[in-house]
């Protein structure tokens, strides 16, 4: 049994999210077509769900649409603090915040000087940390309660940043480039006054084997990082790119008590 969209017509979905507070019923979709499409799969009213008699497959109706923005949806994130709260972003270079229950207008808007390409709200800074486009190496935190402040650059190289994911157990950002080197960076603890928060690298691997060495480049290229959302297992991350193999890393906790 499954459950499945039942209408197509928002376009190719480009990115997905699922609340992070309970009872995390609720996930998020962006589209092609702009739109962001929100589904209650704790719903059983018959008005929403629908049982196939063939295959008994589930197709859920979303619980809301809304148009978020004029082009393609590019990321998208619930925020961690309130379901209600979240944001998006789009290739024309903005991201929006925005209400749930009030969808008409965004509470705020932040212009980037790229496309935001990945976004994932962190809960201890009430920021948004996303990767611009490939263009310009370099990633950002954007304050969610207020677009007035400009976004703080916290890390930038010469190669171009393919992903980066937060691990809100290690308060640490796992950094791959196209060159197939992973950086693993240990945040500050809070936002500083200054609106830069300083990072301490901590390591440098690679996706070629799993022995830890200081600067080891592998000619793959990691296109996505994922870190284990569970505490009990919170210094496994995963990673994948143009091999099509996945890695499965384990950071010792040496490199976390030692730094």
């Amino acid at each position: 049994m499954e459950k499945k969209n039942a209408d197509s017509s928002f376009g190719q979905c480009l990115c997905l999210d699922w609340q992070q507070r309970k009872p995390h019923f609720k996930l998020a979709a962006g589209f092609s077509s702009g739109a962001i499409a929100i589904w209650n799969i704790g719903f059983q009213s018959s008005f929403l769900v629908r049982q196939s008699k063939i295959d008994d497959s589930i197709t859920l109706h979303p619980i809301q649409v809304f148009t978020a923005h004029n082009g393609p949806v590019l990321t998208i994130s619930f925020s961690p603090a309130d379901n209600s709260f979240m944001c998006s972003s789009s290739r024309n270079r903005m991201m929006e915040f925005w209400d749930i229950h009030q969808p008409g207008i965004p509470i705020c808007s932040r212009l980037f000087r790229n496309p935001p390409q990945t976004c994932q709200w962190l809960s201890q800074y009430n920021a948004v940390l996303t990767k611009e486009d490939v263009s310009l190496p370099r990633i950002v935190l954007q304050e969610g309660s207020t677009a007035n402040n400009p976004a703080a650059q916290i890390f930038s190289q010469q190669c171009h940043v393919t992903d980066v994911a937060y691990s809100e157990w290690l308060n640490c950002l796992a950094v791959t480039d196209n060159s197939g080197k992973i950086e693993i960076c240990k945040m500050s603890k809070q936002w500083p006054g200054n609106h830069k928060v300083k990072l301490k690298k901590m390591l440098v691997r690679s996706p070629s084997s799993n022995d830890l060495s200081d600067v080891c480049i592998n000619k793959d290229v990691i296109y996505k990082l994922q870190w284990s959302p569970n505490k009990a297992s919170c210094k496994w991350f995963l990673a994948g790119g143009k091999s099509g193999i996945v890695h499965l890393y384990h950071l010792p906790s040496k490199f976390i008590e030692s730094r």
